[in-house]
């Protein structure tokens, strides 16, 4: 045997950091000016770039483009990208809006300071904070081939010799200094052209719509789900919203929202994540790119209880629902819902828990919103169980495949560890140890 090293073409200077924690939150992180507290010490603080060999595994590092970010895997920096037109923030260590996180590229700094002992990989020449242009009251991270933007604490300035915020009189700062026309604004979009009064003889025009790209062009779906919990993983095993691959799905289906016990309306599952971390924003921005984006609701927890039971079974509480998921759903931006009820009838596989008015209760249910999302371009599906006991027991399989734009088998549950054995997930051949003989599901609906 011959030992082997890995080969990355990495560059080791072009390094970046971690969305936020791997664990879940206990509580929301309160504000801090941890980077800002005014220091007096002697000397600037010294900025050591890590090299390849010294990245954390699981950890997140800056790239020099506002975009993209690496992450530790292997002691290698893999890259990545932020999705639709987000921005990696180097500081918070997520993907956010570019007016929030203010990124500069080296390229753009280095021509604003014209400054010719730095250059493009170290445009900071080691510093870790650099003064912002034109603007004592923020400063610049430097954060390896690119920087970011900060700002100090209400009343403090930049004082670039202790290389941190300051009382004024300390800082000593002026805006002025190598600038003539004071702040930069780094960020900046150009400015449109000066406005003149139009000739009679030129037609006037008016402002169009940015065009919506159209769906992809596929003979089939291909649906991807992202789970809101897949964050709260340690090292690489955590997925977030940038970490979904635009180019393998037609469709995502964001998981999950849940039914709310008593109201018997939708609601979030997790608010920190799903509003406040902006995981809905960040997920339907794949719109841009010719993507559909539902939201799912439900799921094989959320489906313990009577409440779906409850709803379903009584007309006013699903005309109720109707309205308040069409204003849910639009709210938020996506384009369709996905049911994940498991089960109608059959609670949890249990068949003996449910009421056989539920079979007929969801029909309407689903009837209603059909009716109700049709007209406006929203689609509608559901994820329904393998199990033919199941299907028959609690769907109307001709009345509902009118309704739905498609329907979904969770051919994933045709074996497990319910079952107490080992064996193939895929029944794809008659085997005579199988407890059940119909596992051709979707043939059996079909026929229907």
């Amino acid at each position: 045997m011959h030992p082997y090293v890995p080969c990355v073409l990495v560059n080791p200077i072009q390094t970046s950091k971690k969305p936020e924690t791997t664990s879940t939150p206990n509580k929301k992180p309160s504000e801090t000016f941890a980077h800002d507290q005014v220091s007096y010490t002697s000397s600037r603080p010294q900025h050591m770039r890590p090299t390849i060999l010294e990245c954390t595994e699981g950890d997140y590092y800056p790239h020099r483009n506002c975009r993209k970010y690496y992450i530790c895997v292997n002691k290698a920096l893999i890259p990545s990208e932020c999705g639709g037109d987000l921005h990696w923030d180097g500081i918070k260590k997520l993907c956010d809006w570019p007016e929030n996180v203010q990124c500069v590229t080296s390229k753009k700094y280095l021509k604003i300071i014209k400054s010719s002992s730095a250059n493009e990989e170290d445009p900071c020449k080691g510093e870790k904070r650099v003064p912002y242009p034109g603007n004592c009251s923020k400063y610049l991270f430097c954060l390896w081939n690119r920087l970011q933007a900060n700002d100090c604490p209400p009343g403090l300035h930049y004082n670039e010799r202790i290389g941190n915020c300051d009382w004024p009189a300390a800082a000593k700062c002026n805006p002025k200094d190598g600038e003539s026309s004071g702040e930069v604004e780094l960020n900046a979009m150009p400015k449109p052209p000066t406005p003149q009064t139009p000739s009679s003889n030129l037609r006037p025009t008016y402002p169009t719509e940015k065009p919506v790209p159209k769906p992809r062009d596929s003979h089939y779906k291909v649906i991807c789900y992202f789970t809101n919990w897949a964050w709260y993983r340690k090292g690489i095993g955590r997925f977030t919203p940038d970490d979904i691959n635009t180019e393998l799905c037609t469709h995502v289906i964001y998981g999950f929202a849940v039914l709310d016990y008593s109201e018997l309306l939708l609601r979030t599952h997790d608010s920190w994540a799903d509003v406040e971390n902006n995981f809905y924003t960040r997920v339907t921005s794949l719109k841009s790119k010719g993507i559909k984006v539902s939201l799912a609701l439900g799921g094989w927890n959320d489906s313990q209880g009577d409440k779906y039971s409850r709803l379903v079974r009584s007309p006013m509480a699903r005309a109720r629902f109707v309205r308040h998921a069409l204003e849910f759903i639009e709210k938020y931006g996506f384009e369709g819902l996905d049911l994940d009820w498991e089960y109608p009838v059959c609670w949890q596989t249990e068949c003996n828990k449910g009421s056989t008015e539920e079979k007929e209760g969801f029909t309407a249910w689903v009837q209603e919103l059909s009716e109700a999302f049709r007209p406006r371009g929203l689609l509608l599906s559901t994820a329904v169980s393998p199990s033919r006991k199941i299907i028959d027991a609690g769907y109307d399989i001709p009345q509902l495949s009118r309704c739905f734009d498609w329907i979904a088998v969770m051919t994933y549950d045709f074996h497990g560890h319910w079952d107490k054995k080992t064996g193939h997930v895929a029944p794809l051949y008659h085997h005579p140890d199988d407890d059940f003989e119909h596992f051709n599901v979707v043939s059996n609906e079909i026929s229907k």
